[in-house]
């Protein structure tokens, strides 16, 4: 019999999405008219386009993704936004030789730009459970991620040349200017999430003159404290480490000089790094060989940290054929699934995520359930 193109299925159209009945191919598709309209800056599309998908409705364990997901491209829209907005109007100022004011815009630019970062790393696990939940491949999400990222990339660079072409300005501009210099040391190198550190040091210029009361500006976790110098030039700080379960972490100490001082002193930084501590979770799980459609099943588990006693309380999401939310008991846990009737022959995937907690960082696994339908024999 001849089929004609009309007898083709088509992908739905993604301005035609259900919104009580989300179609992962459309919903896939809006995710990637987001991640176009991001990489080429047009940000109030962007957040229109989002907000179609808020006001998709869900099952419980789609709609806690989705929402998680969401909640992370609606920070890197404003993040970029306001990267773009700090790096046009330091281009603005370098115009005018402005070096201070241009200066003092790619300084605001960086964290925006650092923080619109963090959220694109922790975009990854977030795709891999969509695409699990809906059981559809995550390229798309994974292109769209990669779409960000280079945006990031370039706009990183957009910095460093502006702050190279701020470098050139002050150079031109600097004859007669006294150099200063920064020390700075820190109480802990390798402190524990949720603690706090002592920053301490001195500004000075390069012969030894020490430079009182004068403005510092304090760069870490996104955020940027000012700080004033007593009268001999040096200063103390207190930073509290935020629960931010990543590795190396930069605190950059700077002086620009104010309009009174412009024309005395040149600026300098200083930057440290530390790498805050946190126990890393270490997850087993005990599956069954076989699982049939429609069979409710206990699965087990443990979890433990290296150097720590078992503890109580760590919250567990799995996504799997349901979603859980489970607490561990001295280290144990356990919950049960039902496999759907529909679930396919084969290799299926259940996914136990770590919520972090205080310091106790976050972690994961996944795991393959094999499915055994029974075959259909007719006699």
């Amino acid at each position: 019999m001849p089929v004609s193109s009309q007898d083709i299925p088509r992908h739905l159209d993604p301005a035609l999405i259900d919104l009580d009945n989300p179609n992962p191919v459309a919903l896939f598709d809006l995710y990637s008219r987001i991640y176009s309209l991001i990489s080429t800056s047009n940000y109030r599309q962007a957040e229109e386009v989002l907000q179609s998908i808020e006001g998709i409705s869900a099952p419980g364990t789609t709609q806690k993704v989705l929402n998680e997901y969401n909640e992370l491209l609606k920070n890197i829209i404003h993040e970029l936004n306001q990267t773009e907005r700090s790096l046009t109007e330091a281009y603005s100022h370098l115009l005018w030789l402005r070096e201070i004011q241009a200066s003092e815009s790619l300084r605001v630019a960086a964290p925006h730009l650092e923080s619109a970062n963090s959220s694109t790393q922790r975009l990854d696990s977030e795709s891999t459970t969509i695409s699990n939940i809906l059981k559809n491949s995550p390229i798309a999400l994974q292109e769209g991620r990669a779409q960000v990222e280079a945006l990031i990339q370039e706009l990183d660079q957009s910095i460093l040349d502006g702050l190279n072409q701020v470098e050139d300005v002050i150079l031109e501009r600097s004859a007669g200017l006294e150099d200063t210099q920064i020390q700075v040391s820190l109480d802990s190198g390798n402190p524990w999430v949720g603690s706090s550190i002592t920053l301490a040091g001195s500004l000075s210029t390069l012969q030894g003159e020490t430079m009182g009361d004068k403005g510092l500006d304090i760069l870490y976790n996104g955020e940027i404290t000012g700080i004033t110098t007593d009268g001999e030039g040096d200063f103390t700080h207190t930073l509290n480490i935020p629960y931010r379960y990543t590795g190396s972490q930069d605190i950059r100490v700077t002086y620009w000089p104010s309009l009174d001082d412009a024309s005395l002193y040149s600026p300098s930084t200083e930057s440290v790094d530390i790498s805050p501590r946190f126990y890393i979770p270490q997850i087993t799980l005990r599956l069954p060989d076989y699982v049939y459609p429609g069979a409710q099943y206990e699965i087990q588990g443990y979890i433990s940290y290296i150097d720590v006693p078992q503890i109580q309380g760590i919250s567990l999401n799995v996504f799997g054929a349901e979603y859980h939310e489970v607490t561990t008991d001295t280290g144990g846990f356990t919950f049960f699934i039902i496999i759907p009737d529909n679930a396919p022959n084969g290799v299926n995937t259940l996914s136990v995520k770590v919520e972090p907690m205080e310091v106790y960082g976050p972690g994961g696994i996944s795991d393959d359930l094999y499915v055994k339908r029974f075959p259909l024999t007719i006699n």
